[in-house]
């Protein structure tokens, strides 16, 4: 199995003889600095057109969607994917103080969920596992 970590666009390399998947979390945890972060208040997923959240995407939801956009937007953030054979397995965006979301794909949308840490090392986990 060939992993990868991507940050911001750029691979970073993974240690050589790192094959273990508890040991390969580790060294993704250590790299994109993974510690507790707090869960938005919000729940499900946001589905949208773009890429990127707006404000606007979100108002017919809920004014708690609307705060949890504007913190994720207001926020510096960090997209990292794990990268399983080439595939992407994980794409999150870490977004500090405004949460984990993780970020995927449905029909022509792209879906933001806010994610827990603990969500996010069992999905690292499976991931690296399969």
């Amino acid at each position: 199995m060939n992993v990868a970590l991507r940050v911001d666009g750029q691979v970073m390399s993974m240690p050589e003889g790192c094959v273990e998947a508890g040991l390969r979390a580790a060294h993704i945890a250590t790299a994109v600095g993974l510690g507790p972060r707090p869960l938005p208040a919000v729940r499900g997923l946001l589905l949208l057109d773009a890429a990127e959240p707006t404000v606007e995407s979100v108002t017919a939801v809920g004014a708690d969607w609307v705060a949890a956009v504007e913190a994720l937007l207001q926020a510096g953030r960090t997209r990292w994917e794990v990268l399983v054979d080439g595939d992407i397995a994980l794409d999150i965006v870490d977004a500090g103080d405004a949460g984990l979301w993780s970020v995927g794909r449905a029909g022509d949308g792209t879906v933001w969920r806010p994610i827990s840490t603990e969500q996010l090392w069992c999905g690292v986990l499976t991931a690296l596992a399969s």
